[in-house]
């Protein structure tokens, strides 16, 4: 599993893949999922690995 830097997390990548700004997981499928984890990689905001 990865860790989010929320210093480097732009809201508006949340607000792509959610309704309100706090993200749901379970609101959203999978697909949407795997798209948010890949933007999030995409923009650095995925800092290391546990």
């Amino acid at each position: 599993m990865g860790q989010v830097n929320l210093s480097k997390l732009n809201q508006s990548i949340i607000l792509k893949y959610s309704e309100t700004p706090a993200l749901d997981p379970y609101a959203v499928s999978g697909r949407m999922s795997l798209a948010l984890l890949e933007d999030l990689a995409a923009t650095a905001a995925i800092c290391g690995r546990g």
